[in-house]
C-alpha cells in the first residue's frame, strides 16, 4: 500500500494503440472462454456452417451498453475442419467479419489475431481497434477457447526537457484501461529507446505505484477507460 501527498501538478498525455503486446512485455494472463451449445445473443447472424454442433462463447470489453463480442467455433469432433468466427464489430452478424480461418495451426494448438471494435462511452470515434489473440488447443480444454490481450497503449512523457517513452497494458483483457489493479506501465527510463518490460526490468511499475523522475515523483492521477489519455500527478513524497 502506498501513501502519497500529492502537490497537485498534472501531465495529460495521448496515448495510441499499438499492436504486439509480447514485444514489450514477458507474461500475459490467459483469459478462458467457456464454449456453449446456445449463443448468449439469441439475434446473432449465422455464416453457412461445416459442422453439425458449433459451440459459442463470448468475450467483454470495453464500457458501452453492450460490451458482449459473441464468438462462434464452428468445428467437427476430429478438428479436420475448424474455423473461429468473431462478431469484431459487435453488430451480431457474424457474416461480415474477416475470414474465419486460422492465422496459423501449429502441432498441438491452433492461433488467431482479430481487430475488435471496442467501444467506449464518451469518445470520438466510438470505437478503437483491439488487437486480440486467440488459441485452440488441439488435445485438451475442448470447451473453450483461449484469448489474451495483443493491444496495448503508448505515448510519449515530456518532463524537465526530457522525453520518456511508456506503454500501459490492460492485463485482464476487459478493454478497459483505468482499472489500476489490472495492468501495468512500461518506462523508458534510461532513455534508450526501448521498453523493457520483463516484470523484474527497473522500466516495469504498478499502475498504483510511484515513479521517480530525477529529482521529481509523479504518479497516476487517472488513465481513461479507452486508454487514450493518461494523467500524471506529482507527488512530494511516498511511503
Amino acid at each position: 500500500i502506498w501513501l502519497f501527498c500529492s502537490t497537485g501538478k498534472e501531465y495529460s498525455i495521448q496515448l495510441g494503440m499499438e499492436s504486439d503486446a509480447m514485444a514489450v512485455v514477458n507474461y500475459y494472463h490467459p483469459k478462458r472462454i467457456e464454449l456453449r451449445k446456445e449463443p448468449s445473443e439469441s439475434n446473432l447472424i449465422l455464416p453457412e456452417l461445416r459442422s453439425s454442433h458449433p459451440m459459442y462463447g463470448r468475450l467483454a470489453m470495453g464500457d458501452s451498453e453492450d460490451p458482449i463480442i459473441s464468438i462462434l467455433l464452428d468445428e467437427t469432433h476430429d478438428q479436420s475442419i475448424s474455423f473461429l468466427y468473431i462478431d469484431k464489430n459487435n453488430n451480431e452478424d457474424f457474416t461480415d467479419d474477416d475470414e474465419a480461418t486460422w492465422d496459423e495451426v501449429k502441432r498441438d494448438h491452433m492461433i488467431k489475431e482479430v481487430l475488435i471494435e471496442v467501444a467506449y462511452n464518451g469518445i470520438s470515434p466510438q470505437t478503437v481497434p483491439y488487437p486480440v489473440s486467440f488459441y485452440r488447443y488441439k488435445n485438451r480444454l475442448k470447451d473453450s477457447i483461449i484469448a489474451f490481450r495483443n493491444g496495448y497503449r503508448e505515448g510519449n512523457l515530456a518532463l524537465n526537457d526530457t522525453t520518456y517513452r511508456l506503454a500501459i497494458f490492460d492485463d485482464n483483457l476487459d478493454g478497459l484501461f483505468d482499472e489500476l489493479d489490472n495492468g501495468a506501465i512500461v518506462i523508458d527510463m534510461n532513455l534508450d529507446g526501448a521498453l523493457d518490460g520483463k516484470t523484474d526490468s527497473d522500466e516495469y511499475f504498478s499502475l498504483k505505484s510511484p515513479i521517480t523522475f530525477g529529482e521529481e515523483n509523479l504518479r497516476i492521477k487517472q488513465i481513461s477507460p479507452a486508454g487514450d489519455l493518461i494523467t500524471f500527478v506529482t507527488i512530494d513524497s511516498f511511503i
